[in-house]
Order: C-alpha cells, then structure tokens, then sequence
C-alpha cells in the first residue's frame, strides 16, 4: 500500500467533520423557526388513531360503553352548572367536551376567541 493512499481516509474524515460544520453552523446562523411536533406527541397520536381503529373492529359490548357528551355551553365559565352535569354524567369515565360556536368573520372574532 502506497503512502499517499493510506493517508487519504483521514483526509477524507476530516473533509467530512469540517463540512458538516460548516453546514451546522450556517443552519445555526439561519435561525429557521420549526414547524413540527415532537416525537413523543406523534408517536402518542399513531397509537391513539391505531386504537382507535382496532377499536371499530371489535365486537360491542354493553358492559364497555362509556358516556361521550358535547355540552355546547356558550361560555363554560358563565355557565358552570352544564360543566358540572356533563361530568356527573360521565362520572369520571367518560368524555365531556364542552364547545361554544362564535359566528362572524375570523378575523374580527380573533379577539373574542383569545378572550374565551
């Protein structure tokens, strides 16, 4: 084996090292704002949409139902009554959702929405 070949790995390696900093560091100067989850909620949605449709498949038993109630309160906080029945109804096992609809242009109801 010639000299010039054997010294030519390290070379390369160092090529390489030098080049994925470079890169780094103009990503790093860029400051690119990230658009997506983490792992750990996209992995937790994968498992809840896959059980969901194993869910569908399976035989229906009386003894599994759960309550699913929407209380459309216009307001949980000015009606805190409907909140309180909705989960005695589901008695803890359950899902209560409690929903409010706002009508208008999205844009003039951008604050109403912040506020509720």
């Amino acid at each position: 084996m010639s000299e010039a070949s054997a010294a030519a790995p390290p070379l390369w390696a160092l090529g390489s090292i030098a080049a994925m900093a470079a890169l780094h560091h103009i990503i790093s100067r860029k400051e690119i704002e990230a658009r997506w989850g983490d792992v750990s909620s996209g992995a937790a949605f994968e498992r809840a949409c896959l059980g969901l449709l194993r869910l569908k498949e399976e035989r229906y038993h009386p003894k599994n139902w759960r309550p699913i109630i929407l209380a459309m309160s216009g307001g949980a906080f000015m009606r805190n009554h409907l909140a309180e029945f909705g989960y005695w109804l589901t008695s803890g096992h359950g899902v209560l959702s409690l929903a409010q609809i706002m009508t208008g242009d999205v844009e003039d109801s951008i604050e109403k929405r912040q506020e509720a």
